[in-house]
């Protein structure tokens, strides 16, 4: 049996949010375990302390901007066990490490 490959999602707009697991679900034969937060602070408490495979983060969260510029950085720079997706108004990268 294939473990499935954990997931947290920071992202703070509903329809988003599942339109994405959508897609994902729909164009893999993979199982997903997700975790969604709306707030990138919830996120870095949550990576403190659980581990996940995959973030997929939005990159304009209200609270990247405002409360804390040096969250994103801190997220964005954790170690990921499979790969990372970076998505901006430019498009989406992937980077497997």
């Amino acid at each position: 049996m294939v473990a499935s490959i954990r997931v947290l999602q920071i992202e703070d707009n509903p329809a988003d949010a599942r339109l994405i697991r959508e897609l994902i679900a729909e164009g893999s034969s993979m199982g997903f375990t997700w975790e969604h937060v709306e707030r990138l602070t919830a996120a870095t408490d949550l990576l403190r302390v659980q581990p996940f495979d995959l973030v997929l983060l939005d990159l304009s969260l209200p609270d990247s901007q405002v409360h804390n510029p040096n969250e994103g950085r801190r997220v964005r720079s954790r170690p990921a066990s499979h790969g990372r997706i970076n998505q901006d108004s430019r498009g989406a990268r992937f980077q497997y490490s």
